[in-house]
């Protein structure tokens, strides 16, 4: 892939392929504006997503995150987009603006099965809370730097 920032990367995670969700994200992304370069569904390893969030290793939800790309074994395939911005503008700020917050839009508050306060008030505490938020359907690296070493 050439250095063009009109490229962008994001990994569905398996819990939106658990829940058939990966072919409406797509299309999301399609919608807003991205054409699909690369779509390639794989089981990712341990230090396949270790290198994914290698930016947060020293972060307290760094389990959690990486927990979130290895799914289960019913459940374990994420599908790798290289995504390429069809208005030739910076694709990374766009895919992440699509990718959204679970509180405040976009892909992950559209497909989020239950808030932070939900799964609180149904008893979930600690790890198990940690691991319940962590399934948020989508990663999109924070910087080019970082999606260029996915891509490596």
């Amino acid at each position: 892939m050439e250095n063009n920032s009109s490229y962008a990367v994001a990994i569905i995670k398996p819990d939106a392929h658990r829940d058939v969700l990966s072919g409406m994200i797509i299309e999301d992304f399609e919608k807003e504006g991205f054409s699909i370069v690369l779509r390639k569904d794989i089981a990712l390893s341990q230090v396949q997503a270790e290198k994914i969030y290698i930016s947060g290793h020293d972060q307290p939800n760094f389990g959690n995150a990486t927990r979130s790309l290895l799914g289960t074994e019913r459940d374990k395939f994420s599908t790798f987009l290289i995504l390429k911005n069809k208005e030739n503008q910076e694709g990374l700020p766009k895919a992440q603006d699509i990718k959204g917050k679970v509180d405040s839009g976009g892909i992950r508050k559209k497909y989020n099965l239950y808030t932070k306060d939900e799964l609180v008030k149904k008893g979930l505490a600690g790890e198990d809370l940690g691991n319940e938020l962590s399934r948020n359907r989508l990663h999109v690296p924070d910087t080019n730097e970082e999606m260029f070493e996915i891509i490596n």
